[in-house]
């Protein structure tokens, strides 16, 4: 399953109208984790924890409600703060 597969199943998303904006969040978030300093190799090699981590920056930019989006921007936080200290994640 492709990263965007994985984000929109996430979401309940069955139509292609927002892939496009999805793509976008999913190159944002890489970039956001690689800028706060977790190792590029990781990042783009996309293990679980990247993974859920770039889920949850899409499912972030994704939220109306100001509550979820709150929750999700923490969550992320926590994610990258985490693979940003980790060596080796997978």
């Amino acid at each position: 399953m492709t990263m965007l597969d994985t984000v929109k199943k996430a979401k309940r998303i069955k139509h292609s109208k927002l892939d496009d904006e999805i793509a976008r969040h999913i190159e944002t978030a890489k970039a956001e984790l690689i800028r706060a300093g977790a190792d590029e190799e990781v990042v783009n090699a996309g293990g679980s924890l990247v993974t859920e981590a770039v889920v949850t920056f899409c499912l972030m930019k994704l939220e109306d409600d100001l509550k979820e989006f709150e929750r999700y921007e923490r969550s992320f936080g926590i994610q990258l703060d985490q693979i940003r200290r980790s060596h080796n994640v997978q």
